[in-house]
């Protein structure tokens, strides 16, 4: 559903990698006909990150500019961990603000694990998609993704995370990542339902039967 990034050791874009993985991803792009193609930065920890945005934004406008043809839009996913240079929602901004076009997407369970950073500066009127997960009682920077749990049974302020964003007029769409391999080997449907009532619980709609 998405495509990372990479930087060489010298902080410069794989640019080869990026033109071997993107053509395949823009194709099921077109079978699905999908709106958007997530973009990730890179895990990669000791570098420069200055040079790891500007690298982000070229790699960002090459994508934008190869899926205009598909009429598929990018959305940019910052990522809390410790080894990802662009971490924060500020971060992600600094990215994003020199690539027109791209738009954004902030995951809970990202922006738990950067700090529960402010979103002051953070482009909401360029929001694709909030992801909506929580996570156990243990160090933000140690969080990965078999950690999330679903919305309301961790500690992420989740409600406070929700209201910022409605204040600033985002209305969705919300979306819910059950990456935990405990939830994989539970009955799909019991898992999907009971992520649904969680989540309209969340954003205060009402649980439909």
């Amino acid at each position: 559903n998405g495509i990372q990034l990479q930087l060489r050791s010298d902080g410069t874009l794989d640019r080869e990698r990026l033109d071997e993985e993107l053509p395949p991803r823009l194709e099921i792009c077109r079978a699905l006909g999908a709106a958007y193609l997530l973009v990730v930065p890179p895990r990669t920890s000791g570098v420069d990150r200055k040079q790891a945005a500007a690298t982000m934004q070229e790699g960002l406008a090459i994508a934008r500019d190869r899926a205009a043809d598909d009429h598929v839009r990018i959305a940019f996913e910052f990522l809390g961990f410790a080894d990802c240079p662009i971490d924060t929602p500020a971060r992600s901004a600094e990215v994003v603000a020199e690539v027109p076009g791209v738009e954004v997407v902030l995951d809970s369970c990202h922006w738990h694990a950067g700090g529960s950073a402010s979103l002051d500066g953070f482009p909401v009127d360029r929001l694709a998609m909030v992801h909506l997960n929580d996570a156990p009682a243990k160090p933000p920077r140690e969080i990965e993704d078999a950690d999330r749990l679903l919305p309301g049974r961790g500690v992420i302020r989740l409600a406070e995370l929700v209201a910022e964003l409605r204040g600033r007029g985002y209305a969705g769409p919300w979306s819910l990542e059950t990456f935990n391999p405990a939830y994989w080997s539970e009955e799909p449907v019991a898992i999907a339902t009971d992520g649904i009532r969680l989540v309209r619980e969340l954003l205060g709609l009402s649980v439909r039967g």
